[in-house]
């Protein structure tokens, strides 16, 4: 199977920004956090699906087969 270049090209991106980090997870999710923080204050909204709102995000369609096998 041909490698796919857009999965390739991720996982490089992938591999250099982990390496920027000494393959530190904690150290990779503050960074992740710092640019969420700075995503914000740019004016950016941040999206959250608390465990009460995922069942507001649920489609018709799944509503109903739900509806349909019960």
């Amino acid at each position: 199977m041909p490698k796919d270049p857009i999965v390739e090209e991720i996982r490089k991106i992938r591999e250099e920004y982990a390496s920027q980090f000494n393959y530190d997870l904690e150290a990779i999710a503050r960074d992740l956090k710092e640019k969420e923080k700075e995503s914000i204050k740019q004016g950016r909204k941040l999206v959250s699906f608390s465990d009460t709102n995922k069942q507001s995000h649920i489609s018709q369609k799944t509503k109903k087969r739900r509806k349909a096998k019960s």
